[in-house]
């Protein structure tokens, strides 16, 4: 549904026809794109107005890594040696010399952080997104929690259709006694993002 979206924006925006354009995720590991139904192979990427192509490697790499230090030098170099193995580089080449434009953006950054030994009662959570951010539907349990460790956590609250959700964020760090690298957008390493734009 939410590529459909996607789909129908870019032909409203541009006035191109949906099969002008092609969506997919990009699978290193068999250098093919994964495609609705099916897939295709990095050489037949041409044709198409437009591709939208999704590649997950650094939100993997970022989710997978076991932090040593205070650093993401180890999540650098396996993104580097990644990259390298695969054949993401000659994709783009192929892109580019078939006269595709191609942007390259995220949808988020992400942060080191260190825990800050709180451990909460993942019973009471309405729901759990981040290890830097706790939902609560409940405002009491999110101001115990605030109350509790005043230092170490701020609570928010968030209208979400006609509910009022309290987030709870780290401050400086995350929930639990492990360090990590992890997203909770609301630091700009984590909201800002690149876009770069091959010529």
């Amino acid at each position: 549904m939410k590529n459909q979206k996607v789909l129908q924006s870019i032909s409203l925006i541009k006035k191109i026809q949906e099969n002008d354009i092609l969506w997919g995720r990009i699978d290193l590991n068999n250098n093919v794109v994964k495609l609705t139904k099916g897939v295709t192979q990095f050489e037949y990427l041409k044709g198409y107005k437009v591709l939208g192509l999704v590649c997950n490697l650094f939100d993997d790499e970022s989710h997978s890594i076991n932090v040593f230090g205070e650093n993401k030098s180890n999540l650098y170099k396996n993104i580097i040696s990644a990259i390298e193995s695969s054949k993401l580089v000659e994709l783009l080449d192929h892109l580019r010399n078939n006269d595709y434009k191609v942007i390259l953006t995220s949808d988020h950054g992400n942060v080191y952080c260190e825990g800050n030994g709180i451990s909460h009662n993942k019973m009471l959570e309405s729901e759990r997104k981040s290890i830097r951010c706790l939902m609560f539907d409940s405002e009491n349990l999110a101001d115990n929690l605030v109350n509790e460790h005043p230092d170490d956590c701020f609570k928010f609250k968030y209208n979400l259709l006609s509910n009022d959700i309290y987030l709870v964020f780290a401050i400086n760090g995350c929930f639990g006694n492990k360090t990590a690298i992890t997203h909770g957008s609301f630091t700009p390493e984590e909201c800002i993002v690149p876009v770069v734009i091959l010529e």
